[in-house]
């Protein structure tokens, strides 16, 4: 782990924070939180046999519940992976009868998010048709968005420093194995030889591990490297 990511807000400090009552602190805390987590609960609530609508309905409400702040008082870090504390959490909130008699009509009341039933849809169309069940779509998303939000970080760290096309040329290398041929090419694209291309590769694969590793950090409250790599092992498993 980065000595970055040891002082980075995880997502249980922003619990924290919306349990501590501080109206500006909520406010960001809960964007997070729906901003980076509201696809997983929406591919979970659909596999579990609700309509598009329906579902967005119901991860919106979700998330009003999340506004109360009796809603963490169960939440402890020690107790688990945060991605595991919100599945049960939205488990027992399917299962209860508050979401049919408290449910937010659409476009009616307050929610911390709006969903986009076609960007919904057009994300939940690319899950495994496989007879999965709803558990494994949820890890499988989880994992994928934890991938993206690392992925994204990195891009944006390039951006910044006036490297995006750098970036842009690379990023396939994040995956891709046999990186001989190819790198010749985007050597003559970027106007760098062979050895400074295998180089950039592997400063960009360093960082966006070390990305990776912030990103779960962050999202487990880690206290050491291993506690991550078991859940990166864990979440790549989920993958499979």
């Amino acid at each position: 782990m980065t000595a970055d990511a040891a002082f980075q807000p995880t997502r249980w400090s922003l619990i924290s924070a919306v349990r501590s009552g501080s109206a500006p602190r909520v406010q960001a805390a809960l964007e997070t939180l729906c901003a980076t987590y509201w696809y997983p609960l929406y591919a979970y609530i659909r596999r579990r046999g609700h309509g598009a609508e329906e579902a967005a309905d119901l991860t919106q409400a979700f998330f009003v519940r999340v506004l109360e702040k009796d809603f963490f008082a169960r939440a402890d870090q020690q107790r688990g992976r945060l991605r595991t504390f919100l599945l049960t959490a939205v488990q027992h909130f399917l299962r209860d009868d508050w979401q049919k008699q408290q449910r937010q009509k659409r476009g009616g009341g307050i929610v911390p998010l709006s969903i986009d039933e076609a960007v919904a849809e057009g994300l939940y169309a690319h899950e495994p048709a496989d007879g999965r069940d709803a558990e494994t779509i949820y890890h499988r998303r989880w994992a994928l968005t934890l991938l993206d939000r690392s992925m994204n970080a990195l891009r944006e760290d390039y951006a910044a420093q006036g490297k995006g096309e750098v970036f842009e040329a690379l990023k396939s290398f994040l995956t891709v194995e046999d990186e001989e041929q190819s790198a010749a090419v985007v050597g003559q694209k970027l106007g760098l030889e062979a050895g400074a291309v295998r180089v950039a590769i592997f400063r960009l694969r360093r960082r966006y591990r070390e990305k990776l590793l912030e990103e779960v950090a962050a999202s487990i409250d880690a206290q050491t490297e291993a506690e991550v790599d078991e859940e990166i092992a864990a979440l790549f498993r989920a993958l499979s």
